[in-house]
């Protein structure tokens, strides 16, 4: 059984420049070439011409910097033990690194999914809640939502007492309060594009689904953990869970669980910075985390895998 777990983290990490140090490795720039030959704005978004921010570039640069990452690991070191998942968008990269579409396909899927999720206009704020649990949390939602037009929803469950939560702008004042007043230490505004994991995005996932289901997705591995279910992937259509993944909340500490019942006490984040390796420490200060985010970082990789 695999004591390793190989983690991509989210939308939200992306920045100026990324990943340009692994350009020096071919199989990274070669990643790279392809993203920008389907998606020449994405270079433009990569340098700062445009907002790298906005969903449709942040998406697609991402997955090819993670998936760039994953080459090079993987022309170094022997990973044939390791488990995948990862957070949010970075789900994406896990069904790549288990085989389920190639890099070509990967990029047509991740542009389709980042169009439609950039279409969707809300007037919600998306905020980090720390200080009540998720049963604490649920109720005071229940509370808010008699004195709202628009619900307030919860969307992910990162931590025991770091949850997200969604509302109308025009509600801020009322929510924030009474969030606080249930007990919550803060409230912090979260630097994202659109109230993510939520049934706003129900049009959106519909019309996604229905392209999923015309693309041929390989079988792969099912060396694979779910944000959905939180659980190991067990043989689910892809294209129900791409499209519940699109409007259901993150179960990541359920899942990041389920790796350690499973028997995984090293995760290696992939990526552009440790949100998701903190995140893991945070819910057992037990496991080791490594993160690679620059070439330097490879070499912490000597004590996991054996070099090729």
């Amino acid at each position: 059984m695999s004591n390793v777990a190989i983690l991509f983290p989210g939308q939200g990490s992306q920045f100026n420049n990324l990943g340009a140090d692994f350009m020096s490795y071919p199989t990274y720039a070669s990643v790279q070439e392809s993203l920008f030959a389907k998606l020449p704005k994405c270079q433009q978004a990569l340098i700062g011409e445009l907002d790298i921010n906005d969903t449709r570039y942040a998406q697609p640069i991402l997955f090819a910097n993670q998936v760039g990452i994953l080459e090079v690991v993987k022309s170094t070191f022997d990973i044939s033990n390791a488990v995948f998942g990862g957070f949010s968008l970075g789900e994406y990269s896990a069904y790549y690194a288990t085989g389920k579409y190639s890099l070509e396909q990967g990029l047509e899927i991740i542009a389709k999914r980042s169009e439609l999720m950039a279409s969707v206009t809300t007037s919600y704020d998306t905020k980090v809640v720390l200080g009540l649990t998720k049963e604490q949390l649920i109720e005071v939602t229940r509370e808010l939502n008699t004195k709202v037009d628009n619900p307030v929803i919860i969307s992910n469950y990162n931590l025991e007492k770091q949850l997200l939560i969604n509302f109308d702008h025009a509600d801020s004042e009322l929510v924030v309060d009474g969030l606080k007043a249930a007990g919550a230490k803060r409230v912090v505004d979260l630097a994202v594009s659109g109230p993510f994991h939520t049934k706003l995005y129900s049009d959106a996932a519909d019309q996604f689904q229905a392209y999923i289901a015309g693309a041929e997705l390989n079988e792969g591995t099912d060396n694979l953990y779910l944000n959905l279910t939180g659980r190991k992937y067990n043989g689910e259509n892809l294209a129900v869970v791409m499209h519940d993944h699109m409007i259901t909340g993150v179960a990541w500490k359920t899942e990041i669980e389920s790796m350690i019942a499973d028997g995984i006490d090293t995760f290696v984040e992939l990526g552009s910075k440790s949100v998701v390796g903190a995140m893991v420490k945070k819910i057992d200060r037990s496991v080791n985390v490594i993160t690679v985010q620059t070439v330097e970082d490879l070499e912490k990789l000597e004590d996991v895998w054996n070099k090729k």
